[in-house]
Order: structure tokens, then C-alpha cells, then sequence
């Protein structure tokens, strides 16, 4: 039996942390006995990682019965270490020890876990896996640190052929082309679907948008909301459900205070199961300037849900160019204008629909762990 370690900062409401969940859960025992760390112990997927796998980790959130004054110490300690190491990510390898050395040791996203790979005695082969376009993601610590990684680890992974391109052009004097790979994320198709029938706490009154992610500013909320007022004074009867949390909040919340159309957007907070509420919806969009491999996209791809997205990394090669939903320029026009073209033409919604009905989940991502397995075991 094969024993892995997956490292990753927590276990926050993102694709990534979803699609490691996925793999936690999957993956064959019968190949892998698997390690978690985490360099915080928190998140909304920490209930779901499966009891046989062995949690470790750096920092950990108070639990709900201790008092304010160790409340408050551990969030100082968490806020305190994260600032720290962000600046001097190579001290995390005097502050973390493993027992054993594991057979294979993966970064399963680029973050302050991925210089534990930096680790000699971790493990026989290391991995570290992409999940987003590289040249305009910015990371906790200067990207020019990464480097030291990259070069020591024996594989690459990358979740999309323009990951990967973007990827080998930034460190492009390190030569990754033949150690980096693109492994898609596996979605588990059945999980969705059979999922996405559960009753939601919301009546659809009329044409109904929603989007979904962490309200960080690469999602761009922000453009979709002026994009969405503008429809509304253009006299389309719309709604747009936003489903998420994160540290734009306040910031969207006074935006859409501040125009004609507030009342018809509707922040829905994190949501664990987000199945029904695609399903629900007219009309999937997405407003991203930059992603690896946008899980929410492939979910919708499953739920033959309409798309508008803007034209970037990961959402290109998703709706192969087009063929399964509309790609729009990354700014608000493109957006108000892709939206109004779904509305005023019906045809075009019916025609994605049923190429995506009659795909046959024959999408670039896989529908299983297999794959991905392999991959690993082959280190």
C-alpha cells in the first residue's frame, strides 16, 4: 500500500478544496493509505474528510466550547503565523515534522504548504499541482520564491492546457515543459446530480442569474453587479443570486447598495450544496479574470445548464471554445452584452442545453479518480 501525503493551507469553501475532498473520499484504499496536512486546521470541508484519514497540521482554530481568551489567542496565532510566513514561506520547514517518509507527497495547491516539498526526507517523489493561471494569480509570498519549488520537485501537475502554457511561460528559463503534466480535476457526476433535487429556501418570481464563489476580488463580482444593473435599466426582469462568502463582502454589499437595481440581487451566503440552485437558475455566469479550472463551470456542464463566462484560462478550454456555452470578454460589457444575448435569444440557451444532454458527460474533465491514481502511482 501506497502511503501519500496531501499537503494544502485549509480546507476554505474553494474548487480546489472541493476537488481534494473528492480524492480523499475516492481514491482506492486498497492502493493508498493517505495523510492530510494542513497549515490551518479550518474550513467548511474539514467535517467531510473521511475519518480513516490522518489529519496533521500546524495551526488549528478553537474549538466551539473553549473560552474568549483562547478563542481570541488562536485567532491571534493563526493571523500572526500566516503574516509571518507569508514573508519567510522557507521557515515553514523548521516548524513542521513528519513521522515516516511517505512514498508520495503532493502540494495539492500552490500556497505556503508547498514548501514542505523543499523537505528532503518527506518523501521518495514529490508533487506539486496548479490549480490557476500562474502569470495573473498573486500569492500569499512573491512568486519569484516558487521557484525554489518547482525546480526541486520530480512532477508538475496542471488542471488545464492554458495552466500549464501559462505555467512554462512565466518560469519559462526553468525549463518545466517535460516534468508538468495536465491531470483535470475529477467531478463526480452522480454526487451532483443526485444532489441537485433538494429543496431550496427560494421562490423564482422571474428570470433568475446565479453565480457562484469565494467573493475574493479575481471572481469580479463586482463587474458582474454593474453588468446586471445595467440589464435591469435596459428593462430585462432579472434576478442575480450570488452564492459565497469571503473578504469582498462588504465592499459588494455597499456597491450593490449604491445602484438602481440592489433590491434585485440577492447575496446568499456560503452554501453548502449549491446543486439546486444551478439547477434552479436560468443561467449560469461567471466573471472571473483569472482561473485554473473552474469547478462551478463543470458543475453547471453536468447540470446541462446555460453559461455565459468570460473568455480566460480554464473557462476556454471547459466550454471548448464555445461549443458549450458563451464566452464573453473579461469586463462589463462583455458580460452585459453576453447576458442580453442569452435573454433575447431562446434558441441559443436550447441549442447549449442540448449539446450539453446529449454530451454523454463526454467533457475534458474526468468522472472519476482513476486518472489521477494512476498519475500517482506511477511516481
Amino acid at each position: 500500500m501506497m502511503k501519500i501525503l496531501f499537503m494544502i493551507d485549509s480546507l476554505g469553501g474553494g474548487g480546489a478544496e472541493n476537488v481534494l475532498l473528492t480524492l480523499l473520499t475516492k481514491m482506492d484504499r486498497k492502493k493508498f493509505s493517505i495523510t492530510l496536512f494542513l497549515l490551518a486546521k479550518v474550513g467548511v470541508y474539514l467535517p467531510k474528510v473521511p475519518k480513516d484519514v490522518t489529519i496533521r497540521y500546524l495551526f488549528r482554530e478553537a474549538s466551539p466550547d473553549s473560552n474568549c481568551v483562547n478563542r481570541f489567542f488562536l485567532k491571534l496565532v493563526l493571523y500572526l503565523g500566516n503574516r509571518f510566513l507569508s514573508k519567510f514561506p522557507l521557515f515553514i520547514n523548521k516548524l513542521v515534522t513528519f513521522p515516516v517518509k511517505y512514498d508520495c507527497a503532493i502540494s495539492f495547491c500552490e500556497g505556503l504548504n508547498s514548501f514542505l516539498l523543499l523537505k528532503k526526507d518527506l518523501a521518495y517523489s514529490r508533487i506539486a499541482w496548479i490549480h490557476i493561471d500562474i502569470a495573473k494569480h498573486n500569492l500569499s509570498f512573491p512568486k519569484e520564491k516558487l521557484k525554489c519549488v518547482l525546480v526541486e520537485v520530480e512532477r508538475i501537475a496542471v488542471v488545464s492546457n492554458d495552466a500549464k502554457s501559462s505555467l512554462v511561460t512565466v518560469f519559462e528559463e526553468l525549463n518545466l515543459e517535460s516534468k508538468t503534466t495536465v491531470i483535470y480535476n475529477p467531478i463526480d457526476v452522480d454526487v451532483i446530480i443526485a444532489n441537485s433535487d433538494n429543496l431550496i429556501p427560494f421562490k423564482k418570481k422571474r428570470f433568475t442569474l446565479v453565480a457562484v464563489g469565494r467573493l475574493s476580488k479575481q471572481k469580479r463580482f463586482d463587474r458582474l453587479i454593474m453588468a446586471f444593473d445595467k440589464l435591469c435599466k435596459s428593462g430585462y426582469d432579472c434576478d442575480l443570486l450570488i452564492l459565497g462568502i469571503g473578504p469582498e463582502f462588504d465592499h459588494l454589499t455597499k456597491l450593490v447598495a449604491s445602484i438602481d437595481y440592489g433590491e434585485r440581487v440577492t447575496f446568499c451566503g456560503y452554501i453548502q450544496n449549491s446543486y439546486p440552485w444551478i439547477k434552479m437558475a436560468d443561467l449560469l455566469v461567471m466573471s472571473s479574470d483569472f482561473e485554473g479550472l473552474p469547478l462551478v463551470i463543470c458543475e453547471a456542464m453536468v447540470l446541462h445548464k446555460p453559461i455565459v463566462a468570460t473568455n480566460i484560462v480554464g473557462t476556454r478550454e471547459l466550454l471548448e471554445d464555445g461549443k458549450y456555452g458563451l464566452l464573453v470578454s473579461p469586463d462589463e460589457v462583455g458580460l452585459y452584452e453576453g447576458m442580453k444575448i442569452m435573454i433575447d435569444e431562446p434558441w441559443r440557451m436550447r441549442h447549449y442545453v442540448s449539446l450539453l444532454e446529449n454530451s454523454n458527460y463526454d467533457f475534458i474533465f474526468s468522472i472519476d479518480t482513476e486518472e489521477i491514481e494512476s498519475y500517482i502511482l506511477n511516481a
